[in-house]
């Protein structure tokens, strides 16, 4: 997962390519200059209180094809405290390491995971479509990860575990069981957007940390109406162009205007639908997901309220504040930010002091948090 903010621009990376997506203009251009300014204001007061772990996001992305073995090996060369990746499951049942479902722009084959086995994977190049060097690059399992643990090194294995279908349960009993059987639980952390996969976790294998993703801020989200355009009770991740052709020509001129992607008015406005489907869970409603955009609106409340303990919020770095912070710490539940990515970002994220930061740019946010040694 790579998302960010950029000039009131939401944007998510897709496998090895920036695509920059508008997610409802004046919800994000009002919620994160209210975010960034309320930050800000605390970054000026405050010194972080211990060192600030830097996880290489999908490994170190910007150097070597995300979440294969040169990745994570370039991460650790540049000296990351860790590594965040992405753990889905295969046809047949194995864990493999990968972002998107799909593969058809990360490798030289076309499918989706989910509907392949692992040894129809294993025979893909999985590197060559980030250069020449990387042919031949294959996916990793997420047993072969933690079997190299140990050499790697690193203090933390951030895994995230990415939607499943309806054997959830199973899903994350088989990542637990080989997360303990590898004997390395003690430096993973589990986390997920999916709050039904993270207290399975806790009640299958209650010693293994959890971390819990949360969304953006955009909190303004019936700015535009948008719902009144939509099924409300479809999956957004199953969202056609049939089903956003309602929206006003005039919004997606907007949208367009903002930076969102697309040929036509309605590939805009489908645009924005996948962008906010990628930070809900998984089968996320259009109901469901701004119900849980508006919930996480206050995080310390939100965090309250949950029916599972987690060890560790990883909040966007857009609402991120000394008193999130504060706040966690207070109920003993670590904080990391994920994806600052620009110099001025990872300044004001590290100033504030979080236990981690998850980026796509280790080596800047490492530079940064040394100088402030």
């Amino acid at each position: 997962m790579t998302v960010g903010f950029d000039g009131g621009i939401l944007w998510i990376g897709v496998e090895g390519r920036m695509k920059r997506i508008l997610v409802f203009i004046a919800i994000v251009t009002l919620s994160f200059a209210c975010a960034v300014s309320l930050a800000e204001t605390s970054a000026s007061e405050e010194e972080p209180a211990g060192l600030v772990l830097i996880q290489a996001h999908r490994g170190a992305s910007s150097l070597a094809p995300e979440n294969t073995l040169s990745a994570f090996r370039a991460a650790k060369m540049i000296g990351a405290d860790g590594i965040e990746t992405d753990i889905r499951m295969t046809r047949d049942h194995q864990l493999v390491l990968r972002h998107e479902d799909t593969i058809d722009l990360t490798s030289n084959g076309h499918g989706s995971i989910s509907e392949m086995t692992l040894e129809e994977l294993k025979n893909l190049d999985f590197g060559s479509w980030y250069g020449e060097e990387y042919t031949g690059e294959s996916i990793l399992t997420l047993q072969e990860l933690l079997d190299i643990a140990e050499d790697l090194n690193f203090q933390v294995l951030n895994l995230e575990m990415k939607p499943i279908g309806t054997d959830h349960q199973f899903f994350v009993r088989l990542v637990a069981d080989t997360i303990i059987q590898s004997g390395h639980a003690d430096r993973v952390m589990v986390s997920s957007f999916d709050g039904k996969l993270l207290k399975e976790m806790k009640q299958y294998a209650p010693t293994i940390p959890v971390a819990l993703l949360t969304v953006p801020n955009f909190s303004l989200i019936s700015v535009f109406r948008l719902s009144d355009y939509f099924p409300q009770e479809k999956p957004l991740s199953e969202y056609t162009l049939e089903d956003v052709k309602e929206v006003p020509t005039a919004l997606s001129v907007i949208m367009r205007g903002f930076g969102a992607k697309g040929i036509t008015a309605d590939d805009v406005v489908l645009d924005v639908i996948k962008g906010i489907a990628a930070v809900v869970p998984g089968g996320a409603t259009w109901n469901e997901a701004e119900k849980l955009i508006r919930e996480q609106a206050d995080l310390i409340q939100y965090v309250d309220e949950l029916d599972y303990q987690i060890d560790c919020l990883n909040c966007h770095y857009s609402t991120l504040t000394s008193k999130l912070i504060d706040a966690m710490h207070e109920r003993g539940i670590a904080v990391n930010a994920w994806t600052p990515d620009t110099e001025g970002e990872l300044e004001r994220v590290i100033a504030l002091g979080p236990d981690g930061i998850i980026t796509n740019e280790p080596g800047k946010a490492l530079a940064i948090r040394n100088q402030r040694k």
